[in-house]
């Protein structure tokens, strides 16, 4: 058994090799508290225009409907995530990488919002077809947003005076694309899955 001491030293070290990813995720959650004081203060205005885009709509035309929505569901993401992509070539790509997280939580949260405030269909409705693909969504563009703000640091770093390069930018390169790769995968995954769950279970609810 681990001793507490144990238990520190490893809690510790797990925010000393995270601690960028723990950083964006406070990102993330302040965006969500954003979202959710923005609704909460504004529910009025919001709730027609909210209630209009978030309706829950049945998938038409079989395979060809699937298919759109699909392609509808990922659209958005890969757009922030070809953001993140060339902002991290920028060497001073990074302050505007770290909007990514509290925008995305931002729209996370007024969505979630709206849909507690209509009642049990609407946390029913959040925790089947909400939840499950905005966590990987949400895992996929901090991941994307860590290695955009570390790379986009590293480029900073070689127009600094004296700076060399060290022989190992090449390498940096060859993983900054692989985790891209990875995170367009999560983000494929996503949207594979909100269709999958949307043809399950929304006629539960329209």
């Amino acid at each position: 058994m681990h001793t507490r001491g144990e238990w520190r030293r490893n809690l510790v070290r797990f925010v000393i090799q995270n601690g960028r990813l723990l950083w964006l995720l406070g990102l993330f959650v302040a965006g969500v508290q954003i979202g959710c004081a923005v609704f909460s203060a504004a529910w009025q205005p919001l709730g027609a225009a909210l209630g209009t885009l978030l309706a829950p709509t049945p998938l038409d035309g079989g395979f060809a409907g699937a298919a759109a929505h699909l392609l509808s569901a990922a659209a958005p993401h890969f757009l922030l995530l070809l953001l993140l992509f060339f902002l991290g070539f920028s060497a001073c790509g990074a302050p505007l990488s770290l909007l990514v997280p509290l925008f995305f939580g931002a729209g996370t949260g007024l969505s979630m919002a709206y849909r507690y405030a209509t009642g049990w269909q609407g946390v029913t409705y959040t925790a089947l077809l909400i939840l499950p693909h905005t966590l990987l969504v949400a895992a996929a563009l901090l991941i994307a947003c860590a290695e955009s703000v570390r790379f986009s640091a590293r480029l900073a770093r070689q127009m600094l005076p004296h700076a060399t390069l060290g022989g190992g930018l090449w390498q940096d390169l060859k993983l900054y694309l692989a985790r891209f790769l990875l995170c367009g995968g999560l983000l494929f995954a996503a949207a594979v899955l909100d269709t999958v769950l949307r043809i399950f279970f929304i006629h539960h609810f329209v």
